[in-house]
């Protein structure tokens, strides 16, 4: 992930953060594993970190190459399930390119997404993110000229995270409590909220700053048994093209 100038990137970023930080209402055993693949383009920059944005399957098969070579776990690289990330080892350094990076491992169905699914689809519950146009400062205003190595313009993206739910009587434990229906994405909800609030100080990846508001309830979709939570968060950062 070389250019943070798409929205493209940010949105993957948060949705990576969801996914490492909070917990899906059901286990990784009752959602479906299924073999995934990824590119992430190298940067030539000691200690280069790729973000993945589905979770590992315990003892399941996972394989890095650089430009077609199988690289070495531990030793030129090191994988965190917790934290979803791969980081490269002083031993090596993934050269400068674009999508040079594959990665094929055993994943778990992600329960986050970043589309609007279909009412029958029956993947629930479930969490949307999904991204607004980015606001640019005016220019020649916010402009950082040693931001990471790199200038860049300061940019305010708007993210909208969508937690779902069917109308049922099937009960999740999350957090140790038992809930169902709406009560189950007021219990997400608030987990995105702290997680953000938490972190309002250290912020995660290249954010320069963010901030979370909890939105209306959306009842828009309970005529067809869905139930629908929101949270918007605003977050700036300085966008630039190199690492």
């Amino acid at each position: 992930m070389q250019n943070i100038k798409v929205a493209a990137t940010v949105k993957y970023m948060v949705r990576h953060l969801m996914m490492a930080n909070i917990t899906d209402p059901l286990s990784a055993s009752s959602r479906s594993q299924t073999p995934y693949e990824l590119f992430f383009s190298g940067t030539g920059a000691l200690g280069q970190i790729n973000y993945l944005d589905r979770k590992i399957v315990t003892n399941g098969n996972f394989m890095v190459k650089v430009n077609g070579v199988t690289r070495t776990p531990v030793v030129d690289y090191v994988v965190n399930s917790s934290t979803l990330t791969i980081t490269w080892t002083a031993a090596y350094t993934p050269p400068s390119g674009t999508d040079n990076i594959q990665v094929n491992y055993e994943a778990v169905q992600s329960w986050i997404y970043d589309d609007h699914p279909f009412i029958n689809a029956n993947t629930y519950p479930r969490m949307t993110v999904s991204i607004l146009p980015l606001e640019y400062e005016t220019p020649g205003m916010g402009v950082y000229q040693n931001y990471t190595g790199g200038p860049g313009n300061l940019v305010t993206a708007t993210v909208k995270i969508i937690v779902r739910n069917r109308q049922g009587t099937q009960t999740y434990t999350y957090g140790g409590v038992k809930y169902k229906n709406y009560d189950l994405i007021d219990a997400i909800l608030t987990s995105v909220v702290l997680y953000v609030n938490t972190n309002r100080q250290l912020r995660p990846w290249k954010f320069y700053d963010w901030e979370i508001k909890r939105d209306e309830r959306v009842e828009t979709e309970e005529d067809v048994g869905m139930f629908r939570g929101d949270v918007t968060i605003r977050l700036r950062y300085y966008d630039y093209s190199s690492p």
